[in-house]
């Protein structure tokens, strides 16, 4: 009977297993809003202005845009078909997916540093999607943008609900056999080794979860009948139950001070699933959700305690939600029709993880205070900040590989441009190129030593190819052309530069040693191709091209070969750049009548709009 009952729990339990095996359709992208064509792009895309009064440098007013969450989330998503692990900002903004396989990857967790993710996968098990009660999962670790997927575990029948110790060095979980008839607490050293059981009887135990402090463990159990949340120390001793809500309770979450637990009670078999906080000593239950005929589950509380994320079908579908600690203001983050499960939110640096979270920013140009000034902003396009303030013209912004300083133009008068540099947020701007003539477009090297820009152009004269120490020093001719060589970008390994130049009649993409030697064409067609930008594995070059009658975003391999076109649309789609991860590429384009920042899905699908405001906005960049 024991073994029948618990059945009866674990299968509620694993609903969001069972789910995961049934497809959903992707949903149906908008399309494009169509705009008036705009006029033919001119061979330099540089802006031309009058020359104004000098600089006043009068200091910028503070940012009044209202707080928001800080870190990451990483959840799971069913919206393309099968399971994969997914991620999003904390107000929900950019969701994109981190996993892409015919198998289902679930339950992801993210490491203390941020740096890598757990979740588990049965991609390879013979049979993927082989659901409850024949289930065979493993445990997989990644890196955080996805990359460097490897297998952890092994063990027959299934590994599943991982977290990680707080100094981000072992993993606690759980392991089943195939029917689940024996369910116990591993833990495993990411340095290596075979599985440790911590707690393996003829209960079943579950969803384990290291409190702060790395000394106790909060697990839930069926030891006593019904299923509990008990608490045990990390070398096993000391069990004890925390609560028992005359439900089926399970998932228990340690808040940031290690003082509370959040988990949630399931009356099955009715359809109900409560999220409750409770004392460690069992004291001040309370229930948060009280939502008669809802699912909410998996709760996990913000990096500051003072919100919790979980997921809850109260839409008629699964989505994940946020609400105040006290249970207030529950509100939709996700608002897909593909179910989303299992979210953990990434601490920001407030609770000891860097908040310069890679791709968390774009540094672009705007004239929306009337002249061309160098912003930055959230990657879901909010929270702008102003970051020059010259009253002339700045452009081109590039970000330092570490993310603490921006390469730019600055504007002297008609016949001097010089590059610039200062620190992220805008401070302490220092001139690094002489301003001798039209120094524009710089771009910074993988190891943030030297900065490559073209100059000229100004004058009549050509525009070639430089490279200058940041450090400072005189800048190097790397092409010395009687053509205009321009809008260089390292690769990443800094062993090449592609860039754009017409030497040959007609504006091409070409290829170079980062000395300057070994010059190849890339493109080769009548149309004009602009701005190449690599991509972080050094496999593809994007840019945009007039090929198809006006400027369109392009991705080919880094050899030239296999260009395809990535936008199509009446209005220019302009400047493309890479987000750190490369699953994502920002342009600038005119397609809604204004110019304006967008970004889309490595691929082209996906295309969202950034900017509104009344200037243009462009030369988007983001943040390493």
């Amino acid at each position: 009977m024991r073994n029948t009952g618990r059945l009866i729990r674990i299968a509620g339990l694993f609903i969001w297993l069972l789910t995961a095996c049934q497809p959903v359709s992707a949903p149906v992208q908008p399309s494009p809003t169509a705009a008036v064509l705009q006029p033919t792009l001119t061979p330099l895309p540089f802006p031309t202005f009058a020359p104004l009064p000098a600089p006043t440098n009068t200091p910028l007013p503070a940012a009044t845009t209202a707080p928001t969450p800080a870190g990451l989330v990483v959840f799971y998503s069913e919206r393309d078909g099968d399971a994969e692990i997914y991620l999003m900002n904390p107000d929900g903004s950019d969701q994109h997916p981190l996993t892409d396989n015919d198998a289902d990857d679930m339950a992801p967790a993210w490491s203390p540093d941020g740096s890598r993710i757990v979740f588990e996968s049965d991609r390879d098990d013979p049979n993927p999607h082989a659901c409850f009660p024949s289930c065979n999962y493993n445990l997989y670790v990644m890196n955080a943008d996805g990359s460097e997927q490897r297998r952890l575990t092994s063990l027959p029948g299934a590994e599943w609900h991982a977290e990680w110790s707080p100094d981000g060095r072992s993993l606690v979980f759980t392991a089943g056999d195939p029917g689940f008839t024996s369910m116990g607490i591993y833990t495993i050293s990411l340095d290596g080794g075979e599985p440790q059981p911590l707690l393996v009887d003829e209960f079943a135990n579950d969803a384990a979860d290291w409190s702060p402090d790395g000394t106790q463990i909060a697990f839930s159990s069926d030891r006593e009948g019904g299923q509990d949340i008990f608490v045990i120390n990390a070398d096993g001793s000391g069990l004890r139950k925390v609560v028992d809500t005359g439900l089926d309770d399970y998932f228990p979450d340690w808040s940031p001070d290690g003082a509370q637990l959040v988990f949630f009670a399931a009356d099955f078999p009715s359809i109900r699933q409560d999220i409750f906080t409770v004392n460690l000593d069992g004291s001040d239950l309370v229930n948060l959700t009280n939502t008669p005929a809802v699912v909410d589950e998996s709760p996990q509380w913000s990096p500051d305690g003072a919100q919790i994320i979980f997921q809850t079908d109260r839409d008629r579908n699964f989505e994940i939600y946020v609400m105040n600690a006290d249970g207030s203001q529950p509100r939709n983050l996700t608002d897909h029709r593909g179910r989303d499960y299992w979210p953990d939110w990434l601490a920001p640096a407030s609770a000891g993880v860097s908040d310069n979270l890679p791709g968390s920013r774009l540094a672009f140009v705007s004239s929306r205070d009337g002249n061309g000034e160098i912003y930055s902003m959230n990657v879901d396009g909010s929270d702008p900040q102003r970051l020059t303030s010259w009253r002339l013209w700045d452009g081109f912004p590039d970000w330092s590989p570490d993310g603490s300083q921006i390469a730019y133009y600055s504007y002297l008068s008609s016949e001097r441009w010089a590059i610039m540099i200062m620190n992220a947020d805008g401070s302490d701007p220092r001139q690094l190129s002489p301003g001798v003539s039209c120094d524009g477009a710089p771009h910074w090297s993988p190891d943030g030593a030297f900065i490559a820009y073209d100059s000229g152009g100004c004058s009549g004269d050509f525009r070639d190819i430089f490279i200058i120490p940041v450090a400072g020093g005189e800048p190097l001719n790397l092409t010395n052309n009687p053509a205009d060589d321009m809008l260089a970008s390292w690769s990443p390994d800094a062993t090449q530069l592609v860039f754009t130049s017409n030497r040959d009649g007609n504006y091409e993409i070409y290829c170079m040693a980062a000395d300057g030697s070994n010059v190849r064409r890339l493109t080769d067609n009548p149309a004009e191709d602009h701005a190449p930008s690599w991509s972080p594995d050094g496999r593809r070059i994007a840019f945009y091209s007039q090929r198809d009658g006006n400027a369109e975003i392009y991705v080919m391999n880094a050899d030239g070969s296999s260009p395809v076109n990535l936008t199509d649309h009446p209005a220019d789609d302009w400047f493309p750049r890479w987000s750190p991860d490369g699953s994502q590429i920002t342009f600038s384009s005119w397609r809604e009548g204004g110019l304006e920042i967008y970004v889309m899905d490595a691929d082209g699908s996906n295309v969202r709009r950034l900017t509104d405001s009344p200037g243009e906005n462009f030369n988007s960049v983001w943040e390493p």
